[in-house]
């Protein structure tokens, strides 16, 4: 097995990446390729050092912003293992990890591999680490009931994903979201997929509001690009991949439509004291959203309410940003820690 990584400014987390990979270095791993895009940190430096005590440790020094699809792409590649581990960064591997997914990978003969992600950090008052564990236990849970019903499941999480290379079709260059796509294209391509929500590995969930709306929008720009590229799979009813993908996938990204109606609708019974209500307490909502991206608020059932409103409003910014064609690849990540 391989193990792929892309890394921006990852001075803060990419020394315990590597000592992570080492400490599972036993249970298969014969390489290991890093690309660094170009960082302007400390993080070139340390990826050096390594270097020169660690022989199966690759680098890729790239000179110009590349992106992490682009970085991927090249980095698949050059491996020659017949399992490829894609991992972010800031992704902790528990002991066992590379043993059970190749034990798993045989067991089920899939081409791509799925995994549950517990992100993880302490919570704040004001933070909202607590709202995003809370959406990714959800995610996690129904990516599993999806593959016990059909077979399949809405998109791997890009954080740690396992791939065959023979199966791997390299992302196009302009797309904002490669995990999505991976999974979509082994469906269209009728490979074998297999979700492992058994296996668990580690995230630092930072908590920011703004970061995570930043974050939100940029994969909502890269699930329109998915839903034109896919739509043979997504607008026949007959088919399991537009079945699984409305229930899952396509009532949320049409979530702001639902909001917005309901609003209006409200609005346009005001006569009605109930409706004049509701339309009150939505509006509400939307004010406290607002507030919240800018100052944090600090009552639970107000955080959570405002930031699903939020998160709602980063669909519609992601869809925005999709109708202008943006053609660059690379973001600037969350600040993030191990």
């Amino acid at each position: 097995m391989a193990i792929v990584c892309a890394a921006y400014n990852e001075q803060d987390v990419i020394l315990k990446k590597l000592e992570n990979i080492w400490s599972l270095w036993n249970e298969g791993i014969t390489e290991v390729w890093i690309g660094s895009d170009c960082s302007t940190d400390a993080t070139n430096s340390i990826l050096s050092n390594w270097c020169k005590t660690h022989q199966h440790l690759n680098t890729v020094f790239y000179t110009q912003r590349q992106g992490k699809i682009k970085i991927i792409n090249d980095l698949v590649q050059r491996c020659e293992a017949p399992l490829i581990l894609i991992t972010d960064a800031n992704i902790i591997l528990p002991l066992q990890t590379v043993s059970r997914l190749r034990i798993s990978q045989v067991q089920y003969q899939s081409d791509l591999m799925g995994v549950s992600v517990n992100r993880q950090s302490p919570f704040t008052k004001t933070g909202i680490a607590k709202e995003e564990r809370r959406y990714m236990n959800f995610e996690n849970a129904l990516k599993a009931m999806e593959y016990r019903c059909f077979g399949i499941f809405m998109g791997a999480e890009g954080s740690c994903l396992l791939i065959t290379k023979s199966a791997f079709i390299p992302v196009p260059s302009h797309f904002k979201v490669d995990d999505f796509f991976l999974t979509m294209q082994m469906i269209r391509c009728g490979k074998r997929l297999h979700y492992e929500h058994q296996i668990e590995v580690l995230e630092d969930n930072p908590g920011d509001v703004k970061g995570e709306f930043i974050r939100k929008s940029r994969i909502a720009n890269g699930n329109f690009q998915n839903l034109i590229f896919f739509r043979d799979l997504f607008f026949k009813p007959w088919q399991i991949s537009a079945i699984v993908f409305w229930l899952h996938k396509g009532i949320r990204w049409t979530g702001p439509i639902w909001l917005f109606l309901m609003c209006i609708s409200s609005a346009m019974e005001w006569h009605t004291l109930y409706m004049r209500i509701l339309f009150l307490i939505q509006v509400g909502i939307i004010g406290f959203a607002i507030r919240s991206y800018y100052k944090p608020l600090r009552v639970p059932i107000l955080r959570s309410v405002a930031h699903f409103y939020l998160m709602n409003a980063a669909i519609v910014s992601g869809f925005m940003a999709f109708l202008k064609h943006d053609p660059k690849s690379y973001w600037n990540p969350i600040k993030r820690h191990v």
